[in-house]
C-alpha cells in the first residue's frame, strides 16, 4: 500500500481528522484518522461529544 492522498479537516478540527487515501493492488481505500483528547483532559475541546457538533467534522465524515 501506499498514500495517495492526505486531507487535512479546516476550521475548529483541523487537529483532529485527516482523510488519508491509500493505494494498493485492489483499488482505494479511504482512512478517516481521529484524534481524541485524553478522557482526563480539562477541556471539552476534542472530546466525542465536541467533535460530532463541529460541522467540519460532520461534512468530513458524511463526504467519505
Amino acid at each position: 500500500m501506499k498514500v495517495a492522498r492526505i486531507e487535512s479537516c479546516a476550521g475548529s478540527c483541523r487537529h483532529f481528522l485527516n482523510r488519508i487515501t491509500l493505494d494498493h493492488d485492489g483499488g482505494q481505500h479511504e482512512l478517516l484518522l481521529v484524534r481524541l483528547r485524553h478522557p482526563a483532559g480539562r477541556t471539552a475541546t476534542g472530546s466525542p461529544k465536541w467533535l460530532l457538533a463541529q460541522p467540519e467534522f460532520r461534512a468530513m465524515v458524511t463526504t467519505a
